[in-house]
């Protein structure tokens, strides 16, 4: 009798144990809805990180590349390097061999040219687009090689007394831009021409300046000013 009562005592209290242990279907949806919602706040927050380290990285390239630039105007008698295109009018394409003698005497590398948050750009058929040309990742708008003379500036009025961009150390210019980050729109749409974008729509960008401080600016405060070379638009 003992025996049977010991077996029973003991299958009640397995079935007991199953049950405490089991999931209910209420439980696991209830779970199901928790992961859910940490989901939705976890992963834009870590999207955010990213970019924000991404735009650090953005801005030391931009910096290095202002340093360089400011490190061979004194090279070169106070005159910004020459390294845009001659015959092709935007302020990101650069003639090859003067932006590679650029690079080699300033330690730089290809990489330095483009943003780290946009990956689509930074690619071997922009740097070596053909043995003339090199396309970059960022707006060189210091000694511009008369592409300034066929562009629109909108969101400024200019009443023509000073060049818009500097060529020399020692000279007065509209704007002292020397570096900008890449927000082209084209054709009415942004595209890959974007460092700085979420959801198809710009976030700012960095601008780099002829007295070496680089500055981040939020798209909504940008004053809407912008280059225009054709149908090609460019803020900075």
């Amino acid at each position: 009798m003992k025996s049977f009562e010991s077996s029973r005592q003991r299958r009640a209290s397995e079935g007991n144990a199953g049950t405490v242990n089991a999931f209910t279907l209420t439980e696991l949806l209830v779970t199901i809805s928790i992961m859910g919602i940490l989901a939705a706040i976890l992963i834009p927050a870590i999207s955010g990180m990213k970019e924000r380290g991404l735009r650090v990285a953005c801005a030391s390239n931009i910096r290095a590349l202002v340093t360089a630039t400011l490190q061979e105007a004194a090279f070169q008698g106070g005159e910004y390097p020459d390294l845009h295109h001659s015959g092709l009018n935007y302020p990101y394409w650069f003639d090859a061999d003067n932006v590679d003698s650029f690079k080699l005497a300033q330690g730089l590398d290809e990489d330095t040219f483009y943003s780290p948050s946009n990956e689509e750009w930074n690619a071997e058929t922009f740097w070596d687009y053909s043995s003339g040309a090199r396309v970059g990742g960022f707006l060189y708008l210091a000694n511009d090689n008369n592409w300034a003379a066929s562009a629109v500036i909108h969101g400024d009025s200019n009443d023509g007394t000073l060049p818009l961009f500097a060529k020399r150390v020692v000279d007065e210019s509209v704007y002292q831009h020397l570096w900008v980050d890449l927000t082209r729109e084209l054709s009415s749409g942004w595209g890959a021409g974007v460092n700085h974008q979420e959801s198809g729509e710009p976030t700012g960008f960095h601008a780099g300046f002829r007295d070496g401080h680089v500055e981040w600016v939020p798209w909504d405060e940008s004053e809407d000013r912008s280059v225009q070379v054709g149908g090609v638009r460019m803020w900075f």
